[in-house]
């Protein structure tokens, strides 16, 4: 069984993530399930090398019988670093009595929440780049693509290449969510990138099953709050809004018949949103980065004719945006043109995620 707390690091291979804690600065990590958040925190612990313990309240009874065993091992050891991995957040009314007592505190959990003088990180499943360093100098990044494309960027399966794995995604979401929860997921991940509201998955939900719309409302609420669903919203409104799943790992496991480009899609806007790029869509533009000026067109078989006529065909809407570059994304034409006097850009999805 495992033990409730640490005060060593476990001897695993744990690889450095783009994100990460700054030293002596009170924070919590919030995120989906196995998107790397303890293995972060050890990764830090590993390399600032000061005395810590890291106490897991998933093992105890109760809150009660935890915070007792946290005090009974702060007065045995003069620590630097206390590590709070919680699910239960009422312990949040507890937390004032760890403040100020001359160490650091971290705290793990799936949801997130603001206390003060804590800063927050979010944490993702790896972004393509992350994955491909997870297996540096045993790929190259067009088979490192291949495999991403299939798999997702959970950690676990960037590791490993054992087939079996990568059909675990569902176990993984029945560790940490309802089936209410996950049947919500697998809606959005029916509908990904269609513009809707959260009514239309209400009575998209309610023609095979009796729910509540508080019910469905708090669980979407919660499902996007941990992080698990993408919401993209529609330039100049605030009615309809585009769905999407963290990782393409879920979208693979919840279609029954698998589309591509629908799959796609959603890789490359995950990919934005886990570089926390900012943005909209506009009716047949994927999504807009108003701060640069950029639209995005996630099309993966495009010849290049095909492309021009679709650029011409929706000039309009693009020069609405005040669009003055767009990169269309793909998974083997690589071009640049201009079209009145809009830069081009064509480029391979697994070029254009290491330039982001």
């Amino acid at each position: 069984m495992p033990k409730s707390y640490l005060t060593t690091i476990p001897t695993t291979h744990i690889l450095p993530r783009d994100i990460s804690i700054k030293e002596n600065v009170d924070v919590i990590i919030s995120g989906i399930t196995q998107s790397g958040k303890t293995s972060l925190v050890f990764d830090y612990l590993k390399n600032i090398d000061k005395q810590f313990v890291y106490v897991d309240f998933d093992l105890f009874q109760n809150i009660e019988i935890g915070l007792d065993k946290v005090e009974q091992i702060l007065k045995k050891e003069d620590i630097k670093v206390l590590v709070l991995d919680i699910y239960d957040l009422g312990i949040l009314e507890h937390l004032n009595k760890f403040i100020d007592r001359g160490f650091q505190i971290i705290i793990i959990s799936w949801s997130m929440f603001k206390f003060e003088k804590f800063e927050n990180i979010n944490m993702f499943p790896l972004n393509f780049e992350e994955f491909i360093s997870f297996k540096s100098g045993v790929e190259n990044i067009e088979h490192s693509f291949l495999r991403y494309s299939q798999t997702g960027g959970f950690p676990i399966f960037a590791k490993y290449s054992d087939e079996f794995l990568f059909k675990q995604v569902k176990r993984l979401l029945y560790f940490a969510l309802s089936e209410f929860e996950i049947n919500v997921l697998k809606n959005i991940a029916e509908y990904s990138g269609n513009a809707r509201t959260v009514l239309n998955i209400y009575s998209s939900l309610k023609r095979t099953r009796k729910i509540s719309k508080d019910k469905l409302y708090k669980s979407f609420d919660k499902l996007v709050g941990i992080g698990y669903i993408i919401s993209i919203v529609e330039h100049e409104k605030n009615i309809n809004k585009r769905f999407y799943l963290i990782d393409h790992a879920l979208q693979n496991s919840f279609e029954s018949e698998r589309n591509f480009s629908r799959l796609f899609e959603n890789m490359v806007i995950s990919e934005l949103w886990k570089r926390k790029k900012i943005g909209c869509f506009y009716k047949r533009i994927d999504f807009f980065i108003d701060d640069e000026k950029k639209a995005i067109l996630s099309l993966p078989f495009i010849a290049i004719e095909t492309l021009k006529r679709r650029i011409s065909k929706n000039i309009l809407d693009i020069k609405h945006l005040g669009t003055e570059k767009i990169e269309v994304i793909t998974m083997d034409l690589e071009t640049t043109f201009t079209f009145q006097d809009i830069e081009i850009e064509a480029i391979k999805f697994s070029r254009w995620a290491l330039l982001n």
